[in-house]
């Protein structure tokens, strides 16, 4: 190629880059990481009473691929890159001694000490009652085993810079091969059934 075709070509190349940028065509990572913890916590019920234990610590870090005009109305599944949670076992506390012993030493908190959830698809995204409602499939890792899971998680969005994640998942302890936890030499038996609740929110890096 010539030199006059060569800087025409670098001409047109620059500025379909240039037209690209400026009108949000090209996407952008954008990184949201876990700010803050409204309510992170266990529900389950035993033959004696209900019981709960509070998540108190979390990392996490999620990765939307958008351009700079970042909407939670405008998300589609295509624009999850990725979500990785970790919570360290540690940090699981139930109000109860006992209790709180039991549920750490059934998650095998020495061996494995903290508890992952990685998002490997998101599915589908629809605004109902004014709320975002994301249906996505994640692994959890717990114990050492595995269990991919399928949850509705409502989304809003807190300014320009913060996102507000809410939702219930119920699970089985036995999905991870942990028995339920019991106290008082066996009187207080937890069913298999548990509950997880969260109220996060995450916030652009």
């Amino acid at each position: 190629m010539n030199p006059s075709k060569m800087r025409i070509t670098k001409f047109f190349i620059t500025a379909i880059t240039l037209l690209l940028v400026t009108t949000g065509l090209i996407a952008q990572d954008l990184q949201f990481n876990l700010a803050s913890i409204n309510e992170f916590k266990i529900e389950g019920d035993s033959n004696v009473r209900k019981w709960d234990a509070n998540i108190n610590q979390a990392d996490g870090q999620l990765l939307f691929s958008m351009d700079e005009e970042f909407s939670v109305d405008r998300l589609e599944p295509e624009h999850f890159r990725s979500l990785n949670i970790t919570i360290p076992v540690s940090s699981i506390s139930s109000g109860n001694n006992v209790l709180t012993n039991n549920i750490h030493n059934n998650l095998k908190k020495d061996e494995f000490p903290e508890i992952t959830f990685t998002l490997n698809e998101a599915i589908d995204v629809v605004l109902r009652d004014g709320r975002t409602v994301i249906t996505a499939i994640g692994t959890i890792e717990a114990a050492g085993a595995n269990h991919r899971a399928t949850m509705n998680v409502e989304t809003v969005q807190e300014g320009e810079q913060s996102i507000r994640f809410t939702g219930a998942k119920d699970m089985l302890m036995t999905d991870f091969d942990i028995d339920p936890p019991t106290a008082m030499m066996g009187a207080f038996r937890s069913v298999d059934e548990i509950t997880i609740v969260f109220d996060v929110l995450f916030t652009k890096e």
